[in-house]
């Protein structure tokens, strides 16, 4: 008895059946993820560069939006491909975003101090 052709025929079926049952499911979660991107871009991309540009009076708030801003670009890096180069995840003391927050002024100055190496590079 030769069951194979049987049993890929009923494997063929199903899996055309699976992929059109999924499809409706995958153009969900495709349309949710462009809406997500759409609303980083078009909200919290200009919230945040209107709050990075607050006055000094506060700091406290810039200093969260610039931790906002590293988490943002750590997940989406296309939102800004040029700050997400600032980004090191592995290395703390490394990392533009959070070094720019840090309490101790050297850190602050050592950030700013990458920031121009990387720009004078890039010109």
């Amino acid at each position: 008895v030769n069951a194979g052709p049987s049993r890929d025929a009923r494997k063929h079926a199903q899996v055309n059946a699976d992929a059109r049952t999924d499809a409706p499911a995958a153009d969900a979660a495709s349309t949710a993820a462009m809406e997500w991107e759409a609303m980083l871009s078009r909200v919290l991309m200009p919230a945040v560069r209107h709050g990075l540009r607050l006055p000094t009076e506060k700091d406290l708030v810039r200093a969260e939006l610039t931790s906002l801003l590293a988490a943002a670009l750590l997940e989406a890096p296309w939102l800004q491909p040029e700050l997400a180069t600032l980004l090191s995840p592995r290395d703390a003391e490394a990392d533009f975003f959070y070094n720019m927050t840090h309490v101790q002024l050297p850190r602050r100055q050592r950030a700013l101090a990458r920031l121009r190496v990387k720009v004078d590079a890039a010109v």
